[in-house]
């Protein structure tokens, strides 16, 4: 559900709600347009509509198919009127029996940052803010940027109308948020060819959000990364080091780290040693009979754009699938209402838990990471020793407080067990292959070992299934140095 806000009244809220609809229409998805604004409604006059009947036609019980207009020009998108002043309304209670995977709903707010203002924004998941370049404008849109933030409102992204500027070559802003699109000042912006195409590029890039593997070579074969949103299970060979392509995983964005067998104290040591980009994950150990409840909390708190990585799924597998599937169905719940990706690992060990089939019922994306091309005898590699810990790492400091706070309200203080424990010295972290001879790892020189031209392994990444049109089955050859390829 998003959204459109703007503090200041005239910004152009209702042309963009529409002309974003009618891009959505074009695209194949189906859209509700909700008129928000009980004090001065304008959808139906700026779609040519009747006034009524209102969403508080809808509050009284009427059917929802009798209450939305069909839009005279564009298929596939209906209007719902807004209430009448005196009629009484709750709208987040409405709208969230309106929400739909299949519908995209757009709700046209009013300007201002009273209750009548609030009461519709507070009822999506997130909003793009819209706003001009004077100086009142931009102001209000910094007063609506704060009132989402604490509404718990993600902003998905501003679009400027009355402007000839390109969205690229915008000088510096007063928020901190993305530019989504810049919109010309025409007398016809729901017809302009230049406005239609402004939002035709919001609504492709809204539909196919994706987010970075870190691995460039990668990112370019999957037109950006993977999906958000989706669910994806990761199964590796074990003469593959899994830990290539987890790891640069995290940069990106803020990443709950969900262990099941290594310690916390392992995984943090691997992370701090390992030779790729990396983010700075929350790691969180879960174990036991308690295992399967502190992970089903532990996502449950998932903040807003996040990744998760279960390591391994296949612990958590050996649960009684009552116990199970709930866990399944607050992870997809929660990756896709808040816009997350999740990462399900799993190494082949050559068993089948019982859980499996309701693993890859709720995945949206099966891959595999295999190692195609082993080292030769005696060529240059690369460990996880530590040198040059800290180089390229890409610390996400945005991952929210909330979930720090759930980590340690779920998670039992493990200190005193694990201070016996020692930490894996260089030779007991896993590597892809051996060094014989001295060799050294330089992302800027050309590797050599004993005068001759290092060996470069390859990897295979491949995804075996997808629900995701985005993604279709495909596989992808990976060369031991695109892991290391400058971003």
């Amino acid at each position: 559900m998003l959204a459109i806000a703007g503090s200041k009244g005239g910004c152009g809220k209702t042309t963009l709600a529409l002309g974003l609809a009618n891009a959505f229409s074009r695209a194949g998805t189906p859209t509700l347009v909700v008129d928000g604004d009980r004090q001065m409604p304008n959808v139906h006059i700026a779609a040519g509509v009747p006034r009524e009947p209102t969403i508080g036609d809808l509050a009284a019980g009427t059917h929802i198919t009798e209450v939305a207009h069909d839009h005279p020009e564009a298929e596939r998108v209906k209007l719902l009127c807004a209430p009448h002043p005196d009629e009484t309304v709750d709208f987040p209670a409405l709208l969230s029996n309106l929400q739909s995977d299949r519908v995209q709903t757009i709700i046209d707010c009013p300007a201002g940052i009273g209750p009548d203002a609030t009461d519709p924004l507070e009822a999506a998941e997130e909003t793009i803010v819209v706003t001009s370049l004077t100086e009142q404008s931009l102001a209000a849109a910094e007063k609506t940027i704060e009132v989402a933030s604490r509404l718990d409102v993600d902003v998905y992204g501003v679009v400027i109308n009355k402007c000839e500027t390109d969205r690229d070559t915008l000088e510096e802003l007063p928020f901190d948020v993305p530019v989504l699109e810049t919109i010309p000042e025409c007398a016809t912006p729901l017809s302009d060819p230049d406005a239609v195409s402004a939002y035709e590029t919001v609504v492709s890039e809204y539909l196919n959000r994706t987010v970075s593997t870190g691995i460039p070579t990668l990112d370019r074969e999957l037109d950006g990364g993977f999906p958000t949103g989706t669910v994806l299970e990761l199964k590796s060979d074990q003469s593959c080091n899994s830990e290539l392509l987890l790891h640069p995983l995290t940069a990106a964005r803020g990443t709950l780290y969900i262990s099941t067998e290594k310690s916390p104290q392992v995984v943090s040591a691997r992370f701090s040693s390992s030779d790729v980009a990396t983010g700075v994950p929350e790691i969180a150990h879960v174990d036991g009979e308690n295992a399967l409840e502190e992970a089903t909390s532990l996502v449950a708190s998932l903040p807003p754009e996040s990744t998760v990585i279960v390591d391994s799924i296949d612990s958590l597998e050996r649960f009684e699938p009552a116990a199970y599937i709930p866990f399944l169905n607050t992870l997809a719940q929660r990756v896709h209402e808040t816009d997350s990706i999740a990462i399900l690992y799993t190494p082949d060990r050559s068993r089948d838990e019982q859980n499996k089939s309701s693993t890859r019922e709720f995945t949206d994306i099966r891959a595999t990471f295999e190692t195609v091309d082993n080292a030769q005898p005696g060529s240059d590699t690369t460990d996880d020793s530590g040198d040059g810990a800290d180089a390229g790492k890409t610390p996400v400091t945005q991952f929210t407080n909330k979930l720090s706070a759930g980590v340690s309200a779920f998670l039992p203080d493990r200190s005193d067990e694990e201070t016996d424990r020692e930490l894996p010295t260089e030779t007991e972290v896993e590597t892809d292959e051996t060094t014989e001879g001295d060799s050294t790892t330089d992302d800027t020189e050309e590797r050599e070992t004993n005068g001759m031209e290092a060996h470069s392994p390859q990897y295979r990444f491949s995804i075996t299934s997808s629900r995701t049109r985005q993604l279709p089955i495909s596989s992808v050859t990976l060369r031991f140095d695109d892991f290391f390829e400058d971003n």
